[in-house]
Order: structure tokens, then sequence, then C-alpha cells
């Protein structure tokens, strides 16, 4: 415990514990460890003595106490991310015990890569179902390959989105992917349907 926190009067002792405790609620709403929880609300508390042992008179009073704590951010503010303090930030006090805190931001969420490469293929595919026209049933070789491959890569990909817990985005384009082969095979048989017919 820090030196002069205890020293404060039980009344005043409540007031910064009560900060530290909501403090500590806050950052239960995030996926800060619990490890890290300590680090940040021991940051905070040992700043508050720095606080304190600035102030210009022997025994600080309520007042004291009361204006100190309002310069800091509020505890809500270390549920959403901002670690560091506004009187602090506003001041530009040099070695804040905030300065190597991690900052709890929710990281956006990112396009799957197998998605895109499902979709692609899936394109290709097209292309090569267009290009039977002129290259016979290579070209519809090389539409059932792209198809095949595209449906793979979108069933994988869209179990992959589904069990990201919202990291990963693509799940329209990875349905895509995975229609792509039943898609190509109507084609081509309607294709060839075509071409024999003329």
């Amino acid at each position: 415990m820090n030196e002069m926190l205890t020293e404060l009067a039980p009344s005043l002792q409540r007031l910064v514990d009560a900060r530290l405790d909501n403090i500590d609620r806050a950052l239960l709403s995030t996926d800060t460890s619990r490890y890290e929880r300590r680090q940040i609300v021991s940051a905070v508390e040992d700043q508050i003595q720095e606080l304190i042992a600035r102030i210009d008179r022997d025994e600080p009073t309520r007042e004291d106490i009361l204006r100190l704590l309002a310069s800091l951010d509020p505890p809500e503010a270390f549920g959403s991310g901002s670690m560091q303090p506004t009187g602090e930030r506003e001041k530009g006090v040099e070695g804040s015990r905030f300065a190597g805190t991690r900052t709890v931001t929710r990281a956006k969420p990112r396009i799957n890569i197998l998605a895109v490469i499902a979709v692609s293929l899936a394109g290709l595919s097209l292309m090569a179902l267009g290009s039977s026209l002129f290259l016979g049933f290579i070209g519809f070789f090389l539409s059932l390959t792209f198809a095949l491959a595209a449906s793979t890569c979108g069933v994988v990909s869209l179990c992959q989105v589904l069990t990201s817990s919202g990291k990963q985005v693509g799940r329209g384009i990875s349905i895509l992917g995975v229609i792509a082969l039943p898609t190509s095979l109507l084609l081509i048989f309607l294709t060839y349907f075509l071409l024999e017919g003329m």
C-alpha cells in the first residue's frame, strides 16, 4: 500500500478507495486480464499519491481530494479504452505512470482472406465458362476446377467467419464461393445443351 495514502484520514481514504474500486469495475467490462487490471489500478493509486504529495498543506482536506480526483478521467473512461487521466494529459506532466499501459481497444474486424480467394475463384470459373465457347471442353474443365476450389475455400472461410466471434467478416462473399460449384454445374449443362442445339 502506498505510504502517503495510508496516512490519509479514513474518510478521505474511502474516497480514494472508491475511485480505485470503480476503475477496477470499469476494467472488468473489457477484455483486460486480472494482472493488467491490478497494474492499472496500482498505477492510478501511485499517481494519486504523487498528486497528493503536491498539495501544499500538511493534511489534505476533503475538497482537496475531490478536486484531485475530478482532475483525472472518470472510471467509465477505463472501460472505453482511455487510460490516461485527463488532468495529466492536459498538463503534459512528464513521467506519467500510464506511459507504458496498454490501451484497451477493440480491434476492427478484418475480412477473411479465404473468402476473398473464394469469390475470386468463382469469378474465374465464370470467365472459364465463357471461354468454353472458344475452348470447348477445356473451358468446361477449367470452369469446374475453379468452381470446386471456390466452393472449398468458401466453406472453410464461412466456418472461420462464423466462429471468429465477430473478429472476421466476409460471410456474404464466402456464401458466393460456396454456391460457385452448383451454379457452375448448372451453367455448364445449360451451355452444353445450348451449344448442342445450335
